[in-house]
């Protein structure tokens, strides 16, 4: 069985398990949905909704449309956030207030779960090969999230990425407030949107506060590297929203053919570019 590994600083403490961020706790209070414990530690509330605590997004975020993207004469199959999310990192180094995990990926055939379920979606997935490196580390009153993406193939590779962490959240939508900059939104706003499409965009923006206003506690979440904000829940039942730091806003309209139309991020052969996401709690 693989190991759950925990962290600890201060008043913090972490958990991670499968390459997985799990829980985030502060003096005892947990911040962040266990949907990905292993199911001997799971509490009631994080056997419902989503069944991950956070993912990687990349190559595509969002939905895929006809399940296929474009790197010059090649297509890949793709689903929905992409590869990342299917595969494992190895842990390469941990101590009391950190660890470093990378995942590797050479090329070949991935099993997509999503096919069991809607058989028009590929069997597999395939993409351009590349490295993965990811860090966790307490700081303070906060969590830090690093990510290094690193192309390993003999092409330019296209991509679009981001991070999809879910933290709890109170059950009526009206008792959520997120502010960025002179904005407001209630997660009543997000779940609403959730429903309709794949959550609530947020564009050009890199941080933002959720609180709940029954407890007081609250989370600032700032992010490097890119430049735009993603909000969804998977219901007003749940008690859970996901704050999702985005290089690109999903396209939900169909239109989106991956990559010969609209925007994305580029990597050279060997070339490595880095995200952050500094999550603090109070």
């Amino acid at each position: 069985m693989e190991e759950l590994i925990t962290l600890e600083k201060g008043n913090l403490k972490a958990q991670i398990y499968r390459g997985q961020l799990v829980s985030i706790a502060k003096l005892g209070r947990e911040y962040m949905h266990g949907g990905g414990k292993p199911d001997d530690l799971k509490s009631p509330d994080d056997g419902v909704g989503w069944n991950k605590s956070e993912i990687f997004m990349y190559p595509v975020t969002g939905p895929v449309y006809d399940y296929k993207v474009q790197v010059g004469d090649l297509f890949f199959p793709q689903d929905q956030h992409g590869i990342a999310r299917y595969r494992t990192f190895r842990v390469l180094s941990h101590d009391k207030t950190s660890i470093f995990l990378v995942q590797e990926y050479h090329g070949g055939k991935v099993p997509n779960p999503k096919h069991e379920t809607n058989k028009e979606s590929p069997g597999d997935i395939i993409w351009l090969p590349y490295n993965l490196e990811k860090s966790i580390e307490l700081q303070g009153d906060s969590v830090k999230v690093m990510f290094g993406l690193t192309n390993n193939s003999d092409k330019v590779m296209p991509y679009r990425c981001g991070w999809h962490p879910d933290f709890k959240a109170p059950v009526s939508g009206k008792d959520g407030l997120f502010e960025y900059g002179r904005q407001t939104l209630s997660l009543e706003d997000v779940i609403e949107a959730s429903k309709e499409k794949a959550g609530l965009p947020i564009s050009g923006v890199d941080s933002i506060k959720f609180t709940d206003k029954i407890t007081g506690r609250h989370i600032e979440l700032s992010s490097e590297g890119f430049g735009n904000l993603n909000l969804w829940s998977p219901g007003a039942k749940y008690g859970q929203v996901c704050i999702e730091p985005v290089t690109q806003l999903p396209v939900l309209d169909g239109s989106q053919n991956y990559f010969t139309s609209g925007k994305f991020e580029q990597l050279e052969h060997s070339q490595k570019k880095t995200y952050s996401v500094t999550i603090k709690l109070g």
